[in-house]
C-alpha cells in the first residue's frame, strides 16, 4: 500500500507543478525571466520574479531547500511524533458520519451552503495546512507508517531522477518540502475513509483535492465549490471520481467535468448574509459594485454613468489592491458609498468584472451583470435598464 501512496503523492506534486505553468502561460508570472534564468516552476515565483533584483537570492534559496529537503524531513518528523504523542483524540472519532476538509477554521462556512446545520467540532474537522491538527488524527502506532511513507516517497522522488531533465528534478523537490506533512494529510484520509463516513472538502485542484479524488469512495466524496474554478490547466495526471460537486451556477459543471468524474451535481445558494447598508426610498436604484485591480478604469468610467443617472452607488475595493492615489474617492456626489472589506450589501444590481462574488450573489437571485467582454452599448443598456427599474422585469447577466 505504501508504494502505491507513494506513487500517489509525487503525482499530486507533478499536478502541482502544471499548475504553476499554467499561471506562467496565463501571464501571472513573466514567462521570458523563468526561461532566461532556468527557474523552476515554483510557487514563490508569483512573489519574487517581478523583482530581477531578487533572482539571484531567489535561485539561491531554492537552492538551499533542496539540499536540506532530508533535514526538513526529519524535523517535521519529530514535530509530527511530538504532535500525535500529545493529542487527546481517541479512536471514537471514526465513528463521526461526517468529516470536513478544509484549509482553516474560517473556511468552514463553505459547507454551509450544503446543510446550515451541520456542526463542526475537533473531532469531525481536517485542517489540511495545519500539521498539529491532522496529527491528532493519527495514533502512537502509526508513526512508523508515517515515517514508512516519507522514506518511500523520498525513495521514490530520487528513482524519477534518472528519467528527469536536472531542472525538472530540482523544482520536483522543491514542491516536496511539504512531503510530511501531505504524507500525514493522506494516512489521515485512508484512515477516515475506512469506516465509509461522508467526506466533504472545498479544495478544487491542489495537491490535497488529488489525493482525495483518489482515496475516498466516490459515493461519499462530496466537493464542495468555494470560488472560481479555472478548468484550462492541463494536468499530467487524472483527478479521480467524486460522488457529488455542490456548485453556486449551472455553468460550472462543465468547468468541474474537465478536473473530475462527477457523479451527480447539486446546485446550491451562496451562504452570504447580505446586509441593509442603504435605506430603499423607492425611487433610487441601488447598485453594488465589487471591483477588481484590472478594471480600475473601467469601474470608474461604470461608476460615473450610474451617478450620471441618479443610480446609487455602493463600492467595495478589492481587499488585496493598492488603489492609486485617491480613486474613488474624488468622485463629489452623496450617492457613492464607500464600503469596507466585510460589507456584503442588498442591491438591486451586483456589478462585477469578473469576482466569483458575481455567482454568490446571483445564487441570491440578486440581478448581476459582469462587465468583463461587455461592449459600451451593454453597458449603457445596463444602465438605463438599472434607472428605470427594468432589473425587476429582465434579467441583465450578459451570458
Amino acid at each position: 500500500m505504501h508504494k502505491a501512496s507513494s506513487n500517489r503523492i509525487i503525482e499530486a506534486y507533478e499536478n502541482e507543478i502544471c499548475i504553476e505553468q499554467w499561471s506562467i502561460d496565463i501571464g501571472l508570472v513573466d514567462k521570458n525571466l523563468v526561461r532566461k534564468h532556468q527557474l523552476p516552476r515554483y510557487k514563490l515565483l508569483k512573489v519574487f520574479v517581478s523583482h530581477t533584483n531578487r533572482i539571484r537570492a531567489l535561485r539561491l534559496c531554492f537552492l538551499l531547500v533542496s539540499n536540506l529537503l532530508p533535514l526538513i524531513f526529519f524535523f517535521k518528523a519529530l514535530q509530527c511524533s511530538f504532535y500525535i504523542l500529545s493529542s487527546k483524540k481517541n479512536t471514537k472519532i471514526l465513528k463521526e458520519q461526517n468529516f470536513y476538509i478544509t484549509d482553516t477554521l474560517l473556511s468552514l462556512k463553505n459547507f454551509k451552503v450544503v446543510n446550515d446545520k451541520f456542526s463542526f467540532d475537533n473531532n469531525n474537522v481536517v485542517l489540511y495546512k495545519d500539521l498539529k491538527n491532522v496529527c491528532s488524527f493519527l495514533e502512537l502506532k502509526e508513526i512508523g507508517s508515517l515515517l514508512k511513507l516519507v522514506y518511500e516517497t523520498n525513495d521514490l522522488l530520487k528513482k524519477r531522477s534518472e528519467n528527469l531533465e536536472r531542472l525538472s528534478y530540482f523544482e520536483l523537490k522543491l514542491h516536496c518540502v511539504d512531503l510530511v506533512e501531505i504524507a500525514a494529510f493522506l494516512l489521515v484520509i485512508q484512515k477516515l475513509s475506512k469506516n465509509d463516513p461522508n467526506i466533504y472538502f472545498d479544495q478544487h485542484i491542489q495537491r490535497w483535492a488529488y489525493l482525495i479524488s483518489h482515496t475516498v469512495e466516490y459515493k461519499r466524496s462530496n466537493l464542495v465549490q468555494h470560488g472560481y474554478l479555472d478548468a484550462s490547466v492541463q494536468f499530467k495526471h487524472a483527478f479521480g471520481e467524486i460522488g457529488t460537486a455542490w456548485i453556486l451556477s449551472e455553468r460550472f459543471r462543465e468547468l468541474f467535468l474537465r478536473i473530475y468524474k462527477v457523479g451527480r451535481f447539486v446546485i446550491v445558494k451562496s451562504a452570504l448574509t447580505l446586509q441593509n447598508h442603504l435605506e430603499s426610498d423607492g425611487l433610487t436604484p441601488k447598485v453594488f459594485l465589487a471591483s477588481s485591480p484590472v478594471s480600475i478604469e473601467l469601474e470608474q468610467q461604470f461608476v460615473q454613468e450610474c451617478l450620471d443617472n441618479n443610480i446609487c452607488v455602493l463600492f467595495k475595493k478589492h481587499p488585496k489592491y493598492k488603489y492609486p492615489g485617491n480613486a474613488f474617492h474624488d468622485f463629489d456626489d452623496n450617492r457613492l458609498f464607500l464600503l469596507d472589506n466585510k460589507s456584503f450589501p442588498l442591491c438591486d444590481v451586483m456589478v462585477t468584472f469578473n469576482s466569483f462574488l458575481g455567482f454568490e450573489y446571483e445564487s441570491l437571485g440578486i440581478r448581476v451583470f459582469f462587465l468583463e467582454g461587455s461592449s459600451i452599448e451593454e453597458r449603457s443598456n445596463m444602465v438605463r435598464k438599472i434607472s428605470s427599474f427594468e432589473v425587476q422585469k429582465d434579467h441583465l447577466h450578459n451570458d
